[in-house]
């Protein structure tokens, strides 16, 4: 469980909110460690489900949050640059999901006529595209890095979005339907941004550097080097994993990862009630 964004300037291409209602069964579960974690006040219990040799499950020996009357579950989604964490979770199927973009809505923030004058209060004019719109490449060559500069200008920045971004998002979890299995937090600064505080589970998308790499080549256009600068301002890929609750591999394909996906939720949505 819980306790405490592709970048800001990538474009997203969202899908509808709502999948299809639930399907599919139960597996078996082999227990390999039981340990605690920090500011978990019961024990944890590691699995490991037959025939997918590489996803964890995390389990609470006890009851997850004995205030929460079986609310909707918030589930956080975690992984690396390029880890394809959104899209293996938009392909799961068989679950009503209420998906929460929070990269979309920095996105949209940008258009904003008061964040907007925030932005060119501190960062100027040179930021700014001959339409008057933020222009996300010069932003981001200004706070992306491992400078001084860039981490000073990289604080400012989270400064002026963050709290917009969760007072979004914490209006869209409030505002999801009753009807719905979970929300699901999809975010690349869910950690950094605080955001993990409103999730009660955390899935971390494991997938190789190398694989990132190629893909944001693909995708972005970026180099290996420009994935590091990114990914110098955020947290370590180990710390993510370390403080997710489930352990998703996506070093295969899409469909083995979905397959793995879909077994979280059965996890999460069996213990919720």
């Amino acid at each position: 469980m819980a306790g405490s964004s592709a970048p800001l300037f990538q474009n997203h291409d969202s899908p509808s909110n709502l999948f299809d209602p639930p399907i599919v069964g139960s597996g078996q579960y082999l227990p390999i460690i039981t340990r605690n974690r920090e500011n978990i006040s019961h024990s944890r219990i590691s699995f490991y489900l037959p025939g997918i040799d590489h996803l964890r499950f995390v389990l609470s020996s006890g009851s997850p949050n004995k205030t929460r009357n079986f609310k909707t579950p918030v589930v956080g989604i975690l992984g690396g640059i390029g880890s394809g964490k959104s899209s293996v979770v938009r392909h799961v199927t068989g679950f009503r999901f209420c998906i929460v973009d929070a990269d979309r809505i920095g996105h949209d923030l940008l258009f904003d006529s008061t964040i907007q004058m925030d932005l060119r209060r501190c960062f100027g004019d040179e930021i700014f595209s001959s339409d008057g719109g933020v222009d996300r490449s010069q932003l981001a060559k200004r706070v992306f890095g491992g400078s001084s500069e860039q981490k000073a200008a990289l604080v400012q920045l989270n400064k002026i979005l963050h709290p917009a971004i969760r007072r979004e998002i914490n209006s869209q979890i409030n505002s999801a339907s009753r009807d719905i299995d979970a929300v699901i937090l999809d975010a690349a600064l869910l950690l950094e941004g605080g955001w993990d505080t409103r999730c009660d589970w955390l899935v971390f998308v494991d997938t190789p550097l190398q694989l990132r790499q190629q893909r944001v080549q693909q995708n972005r256009g970026w180099t290996a080097a420009e994935l590091a600068r990114r990914e110098a301002s955020q947290l370590s890929i180990e710390s993510k994993r370390k403080r997710a609750d489930f352990v998703v591999d996506n070093s295969g394909s899409l469909d083995d990862s979905v397959m793995q996906m879909q077994q979280v939720f059965r996890t999460i949505l069996s213990h919720e009630k």
